[in-house]
């Protein structure tokens, strides 16, 4: 039986957006770059891409006599695998490489511009 072959995978970057809004008055989406570099002697850069989503949780107990919480529900804001691309075919040579691909992704997707960086 052939072994599996296990890469690892160094995090070296890691950058945020400022929230957008696809449309007005909608819901904003924040997202999260993260800029990965294969541990090998040519290891080349790639992306994951997450959005913070938030969630409501209401508390399972304690409850009151009537079966209502007697605590109020809290806000849980997780990281989720984004799907608005095809992340994983970004690949490069360079952390920069990668990121500014990203970027020119994000602009055209939502149709906005992004300042902050050497794609300005």
């Amino acid at each position: 039986m052939k072994k599996q072959v296990i890469h690892v995978f160094e995090l070296v970057k890691t950058f945020e957006l400022q929230a957008i809004s696809a449309q007005p008055n909608e819901e904003e989406w924040k997202f999260r770059i993260e800029i990965l570099k294969k541990c090998t002697p040519k290891g080349m850069y790639s992306v994951r891409v997450t959005r913070r989503e938030t969630y409501r949780i209401p508390p399972t107990y304690p409850l009151t006599e009537e079966g209502i919480p007697s605590t109020p529900a809290c806000d849980k804001e997780i990281l989720v695998d984004d799907t608005s691309s095809d992340w994983e075919r970004i690949k490069g040579k360079s952390s920069d490489a990668v990121l500014q691909r990203v970027l020119k992704e994000f602009e055209r997707i939502f149709q906005v511009s992004i300042l902050g960086t050497t794609h300005e």
